[in-house]
């Protein structure tokens, strides 16, 4: 869109809109994920508890999450997506060999192949 409106007609009052439109869009996009994990996060930890117990810490849960998702946020964009991303494929190769593969065969073995 940048590419667009920069090389066609009213370039100097578009550009700046559009790049505004844009840095909003992403921090939209940004509170919209964070609100969604701490819905659920929060609504994880509160499944078990009584009406009661989940009114009286909800405003603290949810601080306390949002605070955490939120810096999480902040370190992956100062180290970087994508050295984050290559660190954690390779482990993520190994956590889905442990728990995809091994399961699977063992699974596979136990029944001798009739249920799968």
């Amino acid at each position: 869109m940048l590419v667009l409106v920069q090389n066609g007609v009213g370039a100097k009052i578009l550009t700046p809109i559009i790049s505004i439109l844009i840095i909003l869009g992403a921090i939209s996009t940004a509170v919209n994920m964070i609100s969604g994990i701490v819905t659920r996060c929060v609504n994880s930890i509160e499944r078990n508890k009584s009406e009661a117990e989940r009114t009286n810490g909800h405003l603290l849960r949810n601080a306390i999450f949002t605070a955490i998702f939120t810096f999480l946020a902040f370190a992956i964009a100062q180290f970087g997506l994508m050295a984050v991303v290559k660190k954690g494929y390779a482990y993520l190769g190994y956590a889905a060999f442990i728990t995809l593969f091994v399961p699977f065969v063992v699974h596979a073995i136990a029944t001798k192949g009739k249920e799968i």
